[in-house]
């Protein structure tokens, strides 16, 4: 009987700590996810360039 309750308790904090893991690497991704996408939000628009200012480069 107290084998099979230390094998029950490893395995339940073996599923805890998987759980914790998951959701400290979900939170990784969605944080870095969500500091990027509101970077981009704020940034603000674009210079304004005319077609014939811009330096394209030429064929020929």
């Amino acid at each position: 009987m107290k084998t099979l309750f230390f094998t029950l308790s490893s395995l339940s904090g073996m599923n805890t700590s998987a759980l914790i893991m998951m959701l400290v690497a979900n939170g990784v991704v969605i944080g870095i996810s969500v500091y990027y996408f509101v970077r981009i939000l704020r940034m603000g628009p674009t210079d304004h360039v005319d077609e014939d200012e811009a330096n394209y480069p030429r064929g020929g």
